[in-house]
C-alpha cells in the first residue's frame, strides 16, 4: 500500500542525493535501509545499557547466565525499572 509523504524541497533533494549516492533502486529502498539503521543502532543502546548494567552491579554476564531465569528476569526488571529516558 502506497503512502504519500510530504517532505521539504531541501528534505526531497537530500534524499535523491543520497539515492542516487548509495545505489538505491528507489527512494523506499533507501528508507528501508535508514530504518535498518535505526534498528541497529537502537539495539548497540541497549547493549551498551545492558553492559553498564552488569558493570554497575558487578557482575559478569558469564555469572548472570548461571543464575536462575527467574533470578534473572527479577535482575532485568530490576535494573531496567531504574532507566530513565
Amino acid at each position: 500500500m502506497a503512502k504519500t509523504v510530504w517532505l521539504s524541497d531541501e528534505t526531497h533533494r537530500d534524499l535523491m542525493t543520497a539515492k542516487l549516492e548509495f545505489g538505491y533502486g528507489s527512494v523506499d529502498e533507501l528508507v528501508r535501509a535508514l530504518l535498518s539503521e535505526v534498528r541497529k543502532a537502537k539495539l548497540l543502546r541497549a547493549s551498551e545499557v545492558f553492559t553498564r548494567a552488569l558493570e554497575r552491579e558487578g557482575i559478569t554476564l558469564s555469572e548472570l547466565m548461571d543464575v536462575g531465569e527467574t533470578t534473572r528476569g527479577e535482575l532485568f526488571r530490576e535494573w531496567f525499572g531504574k532507566l530513565g529516558p
